[in-house]
């Protein structure tokens, strides 16, 4: 049987690869269109899934072996993957391998914030990666960055869990082939006997450079009556928690008969906490369990407050009902006061265990998973009182012993439960061979000996199980000891991670194949790894580099790159100095914003390595102005590249020299955007032979790029691309559009050949070409060729990838949003709130859309809009978004936002300080954190959180960011200048982080308008419409009463500022403007810009408002600002 499904996997995957080839050659340009350029990552599909299992029955453990087949067969080209998968309640993740090209790498244990920077890293370098991660509880994530478009990748998850593996196998798509193979010699490992016997055989086994023992006690019923009179139900009314809760309330009535005369209190949390029913009988508690609405995200941090409430009413006993999963990645505490024994039931497929065990160890109750009955929670539990060896004397006191066991056998006397699963007493063996444990049941003293000198052996392939439950009680242990005593012990549970190498919410497994990636990211290579003897020689002739010559990503920036913060500083010093340059006009507002292809380069928002920003310049920084800038490969092109692109230069300075007026004096460097619309300058100065000769040049350099280069080379592309435009400013729109349309089906259709170094490249500026083409044929003119679709979707997230099996029903996994998908029920929902029926009807639109984040956004956004009274609501609703166990920054960055315009900045804070562990290698996740407090400050002042407000804007501006967020250090200098302002005036003092020089010290803004946005790659732009008429904007960054616009952002999330030092009495219209997105997500949908105005330096008035952009080029209305 064996060989036969070996045979049969073997034939799927090759007619799989078959598919995929006929697939290709059928696709159309228009299709592989309709993907391109959105997903910058994606869930790949799992061809095949195969479970070794290992189990060890002497100790009711087993170890998994996953063997995972999948391939990208979605994303075009390369992107990230990203695979979660739900493994079994208290499943830990122990080791991770990878094949590439018939060999396979082991992950290395790494702390996971460092785990994050380095991802992040090779990402933007284009080096291929991998990680898996604990992201919550039993979820857990692979990352591979990147993976090829119909790639097969192979990998190996070993895992390890307590009890039965056959009754909790992970579920994946219908089309995946699932295998077990069990390599134990029992013969029914289901057996409820095998993993309950009671057993005095120990276990050994040889690994980590130790002999390790496991012995394990098995779970010991007392039978003693039951007196608790009074229980308190503390129920999750979280949207993870919305499915069939018919079991739980039948083992409720249940225990209630056993009780005669118990009466039950009903409390309720989620992002709040409520007293529902106190001192009532179980069918009473039934009904009003079964009118909960289970909606919003969840706050463990609420806990302990609920905690402390329940103990002052006065009840025996907690019931939690709970997955432990925190929205905001926090974990709960214990109050101060005596708190009756919580007990923790889980018998949802996900759960995080981490959060739940130290509340039930700490208050005295039990962990209870799966579906039982309750009774045995609330009776006396047997307990461990003391482990006896037969270790010498001399040894017993010598620290460096070979023996080291859990629980600490040093310890006269313990009262360690013995729960459901039993207790396993394991470590390091030494001269040990007699274990003797005493364990009090009921009234009764019991012991079990252990010999370990007849212990079973354990095999090398399962050997390693017995180092990691021995890591996994000692990190238990500091769970416990941290919830209990109030202390972190954060430290002591990354080190056992690292030590053992397993999963953790404070460790990953990061996958890395050369040994340079090593190198650079100062990562010490095992010695199972394939690159270890490369890295090893490299590291031996390696030169000691000098301390700060170099900064990666993420670091402290070198003192070279603090001189160019230097001038930054040195900038605003002379604004503020001379706010009002000379020679500087008002554009009136009709006339602002882009046109339909403003200059030679529109939608400029292709990352710099494909397209150097051609509105750089803006707002006092400086341009070297020159030809429009090609496309960088990175790589030699040769004499054709280097002859075309010297042709289309000589092409871009024809097209700027038909522009006859003289540049404005000013202390500023002369930007490029001085110029304006050139083409509308060439016209109106009636240039034409200038324009002509233009054309000859773009002509000839095309042909040129025609002949020498392949149709995607990036070079060809941007001849075509500046082309285009320059042909669509003079008059000819329709051989504009042939030229771009052929030019982008040309490279489609061969973008499956497009070599790995240039493909980035190619793609980004792709792109700007669909964008053209997609903004000229919706103005209405004429074109000749049919439209190109303008929605881009990401491919759907196939079923099973995530699903969940609760109570015999599957749970659709997290969709992705498709243009337009609102409409479906957003009227519908509308109408209701005009109604005053709105709660009913989200009720039930919410059992039809609940998988799709976008519906909570928009559904949030309409309740929020029509009804601000119900903006608690509203909040609830939105953070159904982090409940869906997505670890997805611009989605997060999205609640968080909308958290902050229904005015819950404290819920908005927890978000964005969540945001910087998962996106720290990017410095708007600190810009947004520091912002957020500032907010935060207006309605109540905490010194604490001012510092930390500073510290993080101080973060944006001493450490290396990747290229696309070039200058991102002016407006967090900005900031920081604000910070610090507000501060003075509380008389805060001493609180400037950085050099003095830097600091500005007649810092005194009269208006600050700040545009940020929640999606990477995206240009938007800020206008402001000042109260004269005339708009400040990125082509006139100046104006006359001093408004000053800061650098055009064209590729992360901003922000862009305008200051104005001495405002004039008036409205100020501030708009915003989606010119070209790069990165449109595929859950939330189009981008929320966000814009936070501060009014008057020292007093600083705040006023923050959002605005869904879905309308491209065109200016959108956000707020009106009066001084």
């Amino acid at each position: 049987q064996s060989v036969f499904e070996e045979v049969f996997v073997v034939c799927r995957v090759a007619l799989f690869r078959l598919a995929l080839a006929l697939s290709r050659a059928m696709t159309t340009a228009a299709e592989l269109g309709a993907t391109f350029g959105q997903a910058t990552s994606f869930t790949p599909h799992v061809l095949t899934a195969e479970f070794h299992v290992f189990p060890v029955q002497d100790i009711c453990q087993c170890l998994v072996q996953l063997n995972l087949t999948v391939v990208n067969d979605t994303a075009p080209g390369s992107t990230a993957a990203k695979l979660q998968l739900l493994l079994p309640v208290g499943a830990t993740v122990c080791k991770f391998e990878l094949n590439r090209d018939e060999v396979w790498f082991p992950a290395v244990p790494l702390e996971v914030q460092k785990a994050k920077e380095v991802v992040y890293r090779e990402r933007e370098k284009g080096r291929q990666a991998a990680s898996t991660s604990q992201v919550m509880g039993n979820v857990f994530e692979i990352e591979v960055s990147t993976m090829f478009h119909n790639q097969l990748v192979q990998c190996r998850l070993y895992f390890r869990q307590a009890n039965n593996f056959g009754d909790n196998l992970p579920s994946f798509g219908d089309d995946t082939v699932v295998t077990c193979i069990c390599h134990s010699e029992s013969t029914d490992m289901s057996s409820e006997t095998h993993w309950q016997a009671e057993t005095s055989r120990g276990c050994c086994g040889d690994c980590f450079g130790n002999r390790h023992f496991a012995c394990h006690i098995p779970s010991i019923a007392v039978e003693d009556s039951l007196t608790l009179k009074r229980i308190a139900v503390v129920w999750d009314v979280s949207g993870s928690q919305s499915q069939d809760h018919s079991k739980r309330h039948q083992r409720l009535l249940e225990l209630a008969n056993e009780c005669a005369g118990m009466k039950f209190d009903l409390w309720t949390f989620d992002i709040s906490i409520r007293q529902v029913k106190l001192d009532v009988s179980a069918e009473s508690l039934i009904d009003e369990l079964g009118g909960l609405l289970h909606d919003g995200g969840t706050n463990l941090a609420l806990l302990s407050g609920l905690f402390e409430k329940v103990s002052k009413v006065g009840v025996d006993a907690i019931l939690l009902f709970s997955d432990g999963v925190d929205s905001f990645g926090g974990l709960p505490t214990m109050p101060d006061v005596n708190c009756p024994p919580v007990h923790c039931i889980v018998d949802t497929p996900k759960a995080n265990l981490h959060a739940l065990r130290p509340i039930c160890t700490a208050s005295g109750g039990q962990l209870f998973v799966g579906d039982r009955c309750y009774l045995p929670l609330l009776k006396p539990c047997a307990f461990l009182r003391q482990i006896v060896t037969d270790q010498t004397d001399d040894c017993f006191c010598d620290p460096e012993d070979g023996f080291q066991c859990y629980p600490d056998h040093h310890l006269n006397s313990m009262h360690l439960p013995i729960e459901a699963n039993g207790l396993w007493i394991c470590g390091t063996l030494g001269a040990v061979t007699k274990i003797t444990a005493e364990v009090t049941v009921g009234k009764v003293q019991k012991q079990f000996v252990f010999d370990l000198k007849n212990a079973s052996e354990i095999g090398s392939s399962a050997a390693p199980l017995l180092g990691w439950l021995y890591a996994s009680q000692l990190y238990a242990s500091a769970e416990h000891d941290g919830t209990a005593m109030g202390v972190d012990t954060s430290v002591l549970r990354e080190q056992l991670a690292l030590q053992y190498g397993f999963c953790s919410p404070e460790a990953s497994l990061m996958m890395l194949f050369e040994p340079d990636q090593f190198l650079e990211n100062k990562i010490p290579c095992p010695e199972s790894h394939p690159a270890h003897a490369a890295w090893k020689e490299k590291v031996a002739k390696a030169p000691a580099a000098p301390i700060g010559s170099t900064a990666e990503i993420g670091q402290r920036k070198t003192a070279a790159k603090m001189k160019e913060v230097q001038v930054l500083a040195e900038r605003l010093q002379r604004y503020l100095d001379d706010p009002i340059p000379a020679g500087v006009t008002d554009t009136p507002a009709a006339s602002g914003g882009h046109d339909d292809a403003s200059a030679l380069q529109p939608n400029t928002g292709a990352a710099t390595s494909a397209a150097t920003e051609t509105r750089a310049g803006t707002g006092g920084y400086e341009n070297t102005g020159g030809a429009p800038a090609q496309p960088a490969t990175g790589v030699a092109a040769g004499a054709a590249t280097e002859t075309a692109t010297g042709v289309a230069s000589a092409a871009g300075s024809l097209a700027r020299s038909t522009s006859a007026p003289a540049a404005p004096t000013s202390r500023e460097p002369v930007p490029l955007e001085f110029y304006g619309e050139l083409v509308e300058q060439a016209k109106t100065y009636r240039c034409a032979a200038m324009v002509e000769k233009a054309r000859e040049a773009y002509e000839e350099a095309l042909e040129m790029a025609n002949r020498e280069l392949a149709v995607t080379h990036p070079t060809r592309l941007g001849i075509i691309l500046n082309y285009s435009v320059l042909l669509k400013e003079i008059g000819d729109p329709q051989r504009a559009c042939e030229i771009a349309r052929s030019g982008f089906e040309d490279a489609i259709a061969e973008l499956d050949n497009v070599s790995e170094d240039t493909y980035r490249d190619s793609t980004l500026v792709m792109q700007l070409m669909r964008d053209n083409l997609t903004l000229w044929t919706t103005d209405g003119e004429d074109d000749p060729t049919a439209p190109v679709e303008d929605n881009f979707t990401a491919p759907a997230q196939r079923s099973g990838d995530m699903s969940e099996d609760a109570d015999g029903g599957e749970a659709a996994a997290c969709q992705t949003y498709t243009a337009g998908q609102e409409q479906s029920y957003l009227p519908t929902l509308e109408k209701a709130l005009c109604q005053g029926q709105w709660r009913e009807v989200y009720a039930k639109l919410r059992e039809q859309h609940f998988s799709l984040p976008s519906f909570f956004l928009y559904a949030a956004s309409a309740i929020l809009e029509h009804s601000p009274a119900a903006r608690k609501d509203a909040a609830r609703i939105c953070t159904n978004c982090l409940d869906m166990n997505i670890q997805d920054a611009q989605m997060l960055r999205s609640v968080g936002y909308f958290l902050m315009k229904a005015g819950d900045w404290s819920l908005a804070l927890k978000v964005f300080d969540h945001i910087r562990k998962l996106a720290p290698m990017e410095p708007q996740s600190f810009l947004d954190a520091a912002l957020v407090r500032l907010f935060s400050l207006r309605h109540h002042f905490e010194e604490t959180s001012l510092r930390e407000a500073v510290r993080l804007a101080a973060v944006a501006i001493t450490h290396t960011w990747a290229s696309r967020f070039v200058e991102v250090e002016w407006p967090a200098l900005v900031l920081l200048h604000l910070l610090v302002a507000v501060g003075e005036s509380y008389n805060v003092r001493d609180i400037w982080p950085l050099e003095a020089t830097l600091r500005c010290p007649n810092f005194d803004i009269g208006v600050i308008v700040w545009l940020g946005w929640d999606t990477d790659n995206t240009d938007i732009d800020l206008h402001v419409v000042e109260p004269s008429g005339n708009e400040v904007f990125y082509s006139k960054p100046r104006s006359r009463i001093g408004g000053h616009l800061s650098k055009d952002m064209t590729q992360g999330y901003g922000p862009e500022v305008y200051l104005l030092k001495k405002p004039a009495a008036g409205r100020y219209a501030v708009q915003a403007k989606y010119f070209a997105s790069h990165q449109a997500s595929s859950l939330t949908g189009t981008t929320f810009a966000v814009v936070w105005t501060m009014q008057n330096s020292a007093d600083c008035t705040v006023q923050f408002e959002t605005v869904r952009l879905n309308r491209k080029a065109q200016k959108i209305d956000v707020l009106t600002l009066v001084v």
